[in-house]
């Protein structure tokens, strides 16, 4: 019987192994952004769309300031940004916090270095 026991426990903590593997998969990115982007942005989401389906992006519009205070916030992940000369410690045009981690941040990155002119 005690066999049997540690099978089942050994087969529930493989159930729960997956199902938190699954849950980190299934991202939710939300992205700063304003309406001057237009069809750049559109092309940008579906890119994303295509190489990430697993990603579910959140939009949310303000003004620049917002955005990158919304950034620093941990509000957003990442915030478009256009005419902003600086930002004391976020990269500008996609700002991004560095405490961000990568893996979250690598479908939208490459989904941007696709659309770059």
């Amino acid at each position: 019987m005690p066999h049997a026991r540690a099978i089942t426990a050994a087969e529930q903590g493989a159930l729960e192994t997956m199902a938190a593997l699954q849950a980190e998969q299934e991202t939710v990115l939300r992205i700063g952004t304003n309406v001057g982007l237009g069809v750049r942005l559109e092309h940008l989401l579906t890119t994303l769309a295509e190489r990430a389906p697993h990603v579910t992006v959140e939009l949310a519009s303000a003004e620049p300031a917002t955005r990158l205070q919304q950034v620093r916030d941990g509000e957003l992940d990442a915030a478009f940004v256009r005419g902003v000369d600086q930002s004391p410690g976020l990269d500008t045009y996609l700002a991004v916090r560095p405490t961000t981690p990568a893996r979250r941040l690598a479908p939208l990155l490459d989904a941007c270095q696709t659309h770059q002119t």
